[in-house]
């Protein structure tokens, strides 16, 4: 069965074999990581476009696991980051939403819709969190 670790695993196999890129002639182990992080923007940059485009739904997804690739390379290149770090970012995802997203009109702070730096509210505190639903998060 295919899921994260495996993935997780396969962008490790790069490292241990000194793999190439490619299209782009460079060493995985060798990049530096201002460099992925570029590569980590172009990449949702592609996948943004292939969604805005009406791209194929198989451009898309070719576009999307680019960007996992490119996401799994920099946990790796991190050695900072410890292996239980995806499980801490899943869980943090969690919080992100509930943080950030609410069916409650009052709780929104921003002066107009949008995702522009421009126009973004207060940050809301944890007390002000909801679950899809709008019920508090524990």
């Amino acid at each position: 069965m295919l899921n994260k670790e495996t993935v997780l695993e396969r962008v490790k196999q790069l490292y241990t074999d000194r793999s190439l890129h490619i299209r782009r002639g460079c060493r995985i182990d060798e990049m530096e990581l201002p460099q992925i992080t570029n590569h980590l923007l172009e990449e949702a940059v592609e996948l943004q476009a292939a969604l805005l485009n009406a791209e194929s739904p198989e451009a898309v997804l070719d576009e999307a696991a680019d960007v996992l690739i490119v996401f799994m390379h920099i946990i790796i290149r991190t050695s900072i980051l410890p292996p239980s770090f995806l499980n801490r970012v899943y869980r943090r995802a969690i919080e992100r939403i509930d943080l950030n997203w609410t069916n409650t009109p009052s709780k929104v702070t921003a002066t107009k819709p949008g995702f522009s730096r421009r126009n973004r509210g207060d940050v809301p505190t944890n007390d002000d969190a909801t679950t899809p639903t709008g019920t508090p998060t524990e």
